[in-house]
């Protein structure tokens, strides 16, 4: 009995010191899509939960739509458009936004929070929001777009649950970013 009790504090103790860790201002972005409260987790490499442990940069639970899961590469990403960091690859920080906004749209209660082609075309349509509300200027959007209309476009024809045919994908944001 000690032995299972001394097993079971190890276990716990290695979970809560593997703890993901959180940002802020991605609660915040994220409830704004979620339209609701929002908590969103970045997990380092193999930590219990990191997403990338599954093959994804994010996920959200079904029966838990109040948490967005990323990995670290992606919150780094998303921290260097807050930052104004271009330290960070221009890729990782255009796909981190669009992966947080697709996973905040899979959060929020809607018919189409399970469909994966509905969720990454509202997803791309509303990464330069997502963009914005992060603090990205106007040049950032601009020049980050190729980079999450490429992801998105890969996605959509590598993994075919992803491609919604009827998708009005954005090429182009005027001056100032997307109309307000």
């Amino acid at each position: 009995m000690k032995l299972l009790l001394a097993i079971l504090v190890a276990l716990v103790f290695c979970y809560s010191a593997a703890a993901a860790y959180q940002i802020p201002k991605l609660n915040q972005v994220s409830g704004i899509f979620a339209m609701h409260k929002e908590t969103v987790l970045c997990y380092d490499p193999g930590e219990p939960g990191d997403p990338y442990s599954m093959g994804a940069w994010g996920y959200v639970l079904t029966y838990d739509r109040t948490t967005v899961n990323l990995t670290k590469e992606m919150c780094d990403g998303i921290v260097a458009v807050i930052r104004h960091d271009t330290s960070i690859p221009a890729w990782e920080r255009a796909v981190g936004v669009l992966v947080l906004v697709h996973e905040s749209y899979h959060a929020r209660y809607w018919a189409g929070n399970n469909s994966e082609a509905l969720v990454e075309c509202k997803a791309i349509r509303h990464w330069a929001y997502g963009m914005k509300f992060l603090g990205a200027t106007p040049q950032e959007i601009q020049q980050l777009l190729p980079y999450a209309l490429a992801f998105h476009f890969r996605e959509e024809e590598k993994f075919r649950e992803y491609d919604l045919h009827s998708c009005n994908t954005p090429w182009y944001y005027p001056p100032g970013g997307p109309r307000k």
